[in-house]
């Protein structure tokens, strides 16, 4: 055949995302025609690979494959609970309720997100997410106080905070999370 046969593959946008997975994606493609390429169904296992969000694919002549990866964002540390035990392991979490492995020699300055469990779905998760965050944008200048948000319950939303060096956890409910906060303050 004169179909040029892969030979390349550029992966572009990925720095916490494994570079070793997304090959392994294109692994049966390399030596085939880059136009017998199944696109649509590289571009659907590219999306189980940790960290990435979205994903494209473009053939570049003459034997070429580009992947431009668009990675998840972080939005706090997810305390989760080890089964059977009372310890705990971390990983990353997202907007979207996605957890995410922790990337080595990385460090984020992130809040810690307990009440969430991997045997919750996407969305359960998602909504523990964005409850955290409209705490924390909610608390303003003051939210960099607080170590921890427990939303196991959205209703009742409880942070950690610091207060004469000691930790204190307040039950500070589902709403005016600012004015409650100030409120203990005082």
């Amino acid at each position: 055949t004169d179909e040029p046969a892969c030979a390349n593959l550029e992966i572009r946008g990925a720095t916490f995302a494994s570079r070793a997975r997304i090959q392994n994606v294109f692994a049966s493609d390399f030596g085939a025609s880059v136009f017998k390429m199944p696109l649509a169904e590289r571009r659907r296992r590219m999306l189980a690979v940790d960290w990435v969000n979205s994903a494209s694919i473009s053939r570049q002549w003459p034997n070429r494959i580009v992947v431009t990866v668009t990675e998840r964002q972080p939005a706090a540390f997810a305390k989760l609970p080890i089964a059977g035990t009372t310890r705990y392991r971390f990983a990353l979490i997202d907007g979207d309720g996605v957890l995410l492995s922790l990337p080595p020699r990385v460090r984020f300055r992130l809040p810690v997100l307990s009440g969430v469990m991997e045997e919750q779905t996407e969305a359960d998760r998602r909504v523990r997410v964005q409850a955290m965050q409209h705490l924390l944008d909610d608390l303003g200048p003051q939210a960099k106080d607080i170590s921890e948000i427990n939303a196991a319950s959205t209703v009742d939303m409880r942070l950690i905070t610091q207060i004469d060096h000691h930790a204190v956890e307040l039950w500070i409910g589902d709403q005016r999370y600012r004015s409650r906060y100030q409120h203990f303050l005082s």
